[in-house]
């Protein structure tokens, strides 16, 4: 699968461009105003996952050797979280 990010992110700026794959056997039901994580354009458009905050769920197993950047922006990500 292809999908770009259409929120900011712990994983992605958006516009960011990923390859990866989907394994699951749940559907999620977005909550009103929820914010989307990717959008999907293969096999059909739509989006999945949700963004709020630090967390970036989503059942997209991102490919990180095919975008090192977003294994970058994690790591950087944690890198910033101050330690408790």
């Amino acid at each position: 699968r292809q999908a770009v990010a259409v929120s900011d992110s712990p994983l992605a700026a958006v516009g960011t461009r990923v390859r990866g794959h989907e394994f699951h056997r749940t559907v999620l039901e977005p909550a009103a105003g929820t914010t989307p994580a990717w959008g999907m354009h293969q096999p059909e458009r739509r989006v999945e996952g949700y963004v709020r905050r630090g967390v970036h769920a989503s059942y997209l197993h991102t490919h990180w050797a095919a975008s090192p950047e977003v294994a970058r922006r994690f790591v950087e990500h944690c890198r910033a979280i101050p330690a408790r």
